[in-house]
């Protein structure tokens, strides 16, 4: 039996990767689902992510208390609530597209939920692991060259010029290698 100490840190980090995961459904549905009261009320973005971190914990718990009956160990589940943290980089702006929001959000269930059940599911080959998530980023690249700087850019990185006046030329050197 596990000590009540790791047991706590356990919960918290479950708890903040779901609050994490619904921050970024939060972020989701203001944009596609064109609600503005998730950009103007705090209030409602903490209670998306406070219900997000309760269901995770839920999730958790009752995984946890299925695999202590079981028997199985909790190699990976240990790892589990990881992924649910690749909402990150939507909330955080890195990745600003909603699709690509999206494709974090659900990849990060999915991921999730297989490394909760892996001692469960050791007939799931690797490659269609692989295969699911080529097809995620298949996704979500860009369906041609870009625009503007964008194609600017993909041209004089590998010629190694300079782009057009300020010229980012600390951007293209590095770029290159």
């Amino acid at each position: 039996m596990r000590g009540r100490p790791e047991v706590l840190v356990r919960a918290a980090a479950v708890g903040g990767a779901g609050a994490i995961w619904g921050l970024g459904l939060a972020r989701l549905v203001a944009e596609v689902g064109r609600c503005p009261f998730l950009y103007a009320s705090v209030p409602a973005v903490v209670a998306v992510a406070a219900s997000c971190a309760v269901v995770a914990l839920a999730v958790w718990w009752w995984a946890d208390a299925s695999a202590s009956v079981s028997g199985s160990g909790p190699s990976s589940a240990r790892l589990a609530p990881v992924p649910l943290t690749l909402p990150l980089l939507y909330v955080c702006g890195v990745t600003p597209r909603p699709l690509a929001g999206g494709v974090l959000l659900v990849s990060g269930v999915v991921f999730t939920l297989l490394l909760a059940w892996a001692n469960r599911l050791r007939w799931l080959p690797p490659a269609v692991l692989g295969l699911a998530v080529f097809g995620l980023y298949v996704c979500t690249m860009l369906p041609s060259v870009g625009q503007a700087d964008t194609f600017e850019f993909q041209v004089v990185v590998p010629l190694l010029r300079v782009a057009h006046p300020t010229g980012y030329p600390l951007y293209s050197l590095p770029s290159k290698t």
